[in-house]
């Protein structure tokens, strides 16, 4: 007990090796990135120069942040890491906001059609089928475009996790220059 690190007046030895919330990084339920930090390629990727640039890529499903690789191996699971950049995905933290924008653009462009559809000849059972199929046909293809770029979103702001973001990465210094995360 004499050099235990209380004892010592060396606590933060103690804390550095213990799991926790002090250390979470040595808890085995937290998945460790493979790559190490997120400027781990020893080339510049090709960065989107502006946040419009970077959403583009999410919805188009492609990586935000070299745009070489599909960003989801499933309908809406994201890849763990992206294979040309090695940017780990599983950071984002998109919940519940990929929904409510399909919802929100589905309603506003459903509404002339409800309102066409009301004031036809049609049955009730008909209108309700139809603006049923409609709706659901709009919201599962907006779905993983949304999510696309409500995860490239969080990467180029620096949110839940992504540090550095995708702005600070594209105004560090290019590959050679004095500073440079890139070598």
């Amino acid at each position: 007990m004499k050099n235990h690190p209380l004892r010592t007046g060396n606590a933060h030895l103690l804390r550095q090796a213990t799991p926790g919330p002090c250390n979470p990084h040595l808890n085995l339920g937290v998945r460790q990135p493979k790559w190490g930090p997120m400027l781990a390629p020893l080339t510049r990727p090709d960065l989107p120069a502006t946040l419009s640039a970077a959403i583009w890529r999410g919805v188009k499903g492609e990586c935000p942040r070299c745009g070489k690789t599909k960003l989801f191996g499933r309908f809406l699971k994201p890849v763990t890491d992206c294979p040309s950049c090695h940017q780990d995905w599983t950071l984002h933290q998109a919940d519940d906001f990929p929904p409510y924008i399909s919802i929100f653009l589905t309603g506003h462009i459903l509404a002339p059609a409800f309102i066409a559809i009301g004031t036809s000849d049609l049955s009730l059972g008909v209108m309700i089928g139809i603006t049923m199929v409609l709706a659901t046909v709009l919201l599962l293809a907006f779905l993983q475009p949304a999510k696309g770029a409500t995860i490239a979103l969080q990467w180029w702001l620096g949110m839940h996790g992504f540090k550095p973001g995708g702005r600070v990465e594209f105004s560090a210094p290019p590959k050679g220059a004095p500073g440079s995360p890139w070598g």
